[in-house]
C-alpha cells in the first residue's frame, strides 16, 4: 500500500493505493489573489477514460 498526498491552498487529498491500482486525479488552477489556487479532484474511472480519450 502506498499513500500519496496532494496539497493545495485549502485541500489535502490522500489516495491510498494498492499494487496495480490506478487513481485518477484532475488538477486545475482557480483564480485567486495574489496567486492562483490549485484544486485537485478525484475522478471516477469512467470520467478519466472519457477525458483521456479526448487527448488522443
Amino acid at each position: 500500500m502506498t499513500k500519496f498526498t496532494l496539497r493545495g491552498f485549502s485541500l489535502s487529498l490522500m489516495p491510498t493505493l494498492e499494487a496495480g491500482q490506478t487513481v485518477y486525479i484532475q488538477g486545475e488552477i482557480l483564480w485567486g489573489w495574489p496567486a492562483g489556487r490549485p484544486k485537485f479532484t478525484r475522478m471516477s474511472d469512467a470520467e478519466a477514460q472519457a477525458q483521456l480519450a479526448k487527448l488522443k
